[in-house]
């Protein structure tokens, strides 16, 4: 298969949850609306997990349709998952930060580096 056939057969959807209410439904599509969806959360950092089957039931919901409870368990365990990786990242990320002098520490906590070196795939340089 190549690269285009697998982007056409490509399926993504995008959930939103807050404690306060049931999982959202907020981006879903497929082919290039699929491989766009996925772009923009990699580009925006954000976890990307893949699980047809998951999506295939989730893409039967409309965009801003609730997550219907007979789906909440499978939502449920995708939302640990992604949180527990995110956890792990943070702690990382810290520990990354321990290591660097408190000036670059500041700019990377700001989304800000100096030119040259990398940071979020972006193209910045530390001296």
């Amino acid at each position: 298969m190549n690269e285009n056939e697998y982007i056409k057969r490509k399926r993504a959807i995008a959930l939103r949850y807050d404690r306060e209410s049931a999982p959202v439904v907020k981006a879903k599509g497929r082919g290039y609306v699929a491989h766009n969806i996925i772009r923009q959360a990699i580009e925006a950092d954000l976890p990307v997990l893949e699980d047809q089957s998951l999506v295939q039931l989730l893409s039967k919901l409309e965009i801003n349709e609730e997550v219907p409870e007979d789906l909440y368990h499978a939502v449920a365990e995708v939302f640990a998952f992604v949180y527990n990786l995110d956890k792990e990242y943070r702690k990382k990320k810290q520990e990354t930060f321990s290591c660097v002098d408190p000036l670059k520490k500041d700019m990377l906590e700001k989304n800000k580096c100096p030119e040259g070196g990398t940071h979020n795939g972006k193209e910045s340089k530390f001296s």
